[in-house]
């Protein structure tokens, strides 16, 4: 449309006794094409959308798209996505783990008390007992229970034979606490066994009336049970030499005692 007035003023002022193509004239010929131009621009609108995927969901291809690039594609998709779940838990467990430390370190409670009510907290359990090896390695002893536990679990003690491989003695343990359960409580019970540096030093039990929530405690369990092992066997190293101490001087004071009846008045 511009083109065609500005053509119509040119030609107009050529036949109607103008002055032909003048300067004026030449500008406002200009002046009416720009105005065209800046009239008939076409605009586009764009608009950005944020689509959030599954964190588990696999991109799909078109048909005819190379199935080599579309496998190496999934492949990678896979890595990367096992990897970040990889991180996730590697977070959390030194996050669970530093606030374990802090229960012995500046905890207020007894140390086997502090440990278990920490571990339900992070946890999710609605129960937890902790337990540790008896001295001649056969024998597991509670220290501690937080949470709901049914009674008699809180103060039993019971053998493990020490040819049954990890998996057997758990299946026993569970097997032994669920049979000491109230008939009418539903509770479901989970166990960790505490290893430090390939030693057995002790057993954590989990106990939740919900399955699932069972499963991912016991998860949650396995990934601090090495830091929980070595600060459980720190503490029995710590009350044995506490004990040997006290027989030491119980000794000492016996044989003090027995040299004064011995000497001469």
């Amino acid at each position: 449309m511009a083109p065609l007035v500005a053509s119509t003023v040119l030609v107009g002022s050529n036949l109607f006794g103008g002055q032909g193509f003048t300067t004026a004239l030449l500008i406002q010929t200009i002046c009416i094409l720009s105005i065209g131009l800046l009239a008939n621009q076409s605009k586009e609108i764009i608009q950005f959308r944020t689509v959030q995927a599954p964190a588990d969901a696999i991109p799909t291809f078109a048909a005819d798209e190379s199935p080599a690039e579309y496998l190496e594609f999934r492949e990678n998709f896979r890595s990367l996505r096992d990897h970040t779940k990889d991180l996730e838990r590697k977070s959390r467990r030194d996050r669970m783990s530093v606030q374990l430390f802090e229960v012995v370190s500046h905890g207020t409670d007894p140390i086997y008390f502090g440990l278990a009510r920490k571990l339900k907290e992070l946890t999710g359990a609605q129960g937890v007992t902790l337990y540790t090896i008896s001295d001649f390695g056969n024998r597991m002893v509670v220290q501690a229970a937080q949470g709901d536990v049914p009674e008699q679990i809180q103060t039993s003690a019971f053998e493990i034979p020490v040819e049954l491989g990890d998996g057997q003695i758990r299946h026993r343990v569970e097997k032994l606490l669920l049979a000491l359960r109230d008939t009418d409580q539903p509770v479901k019970c989970g166990s960790v066994l505490l290893k430090d540096r390939g030693r057995m030093v002790g057993m954590v039990c989990l106990f939740h009336t919900n399955v699932k929530m069972l499963e991912d405690a016991a998860d949650r369990a396995n990934e601090v049970s090495e830091v929980m092992a070595s600060l459980v066997n720190a503490q029995m190293e710590r009350e044995e030499e506490r004990r040997r101490l006290k027989e030491t001087e119980i000794l000492y004071s016996v044989a003090s005692t027995s040299a004064g009846a011995d000497t001469p008045q």
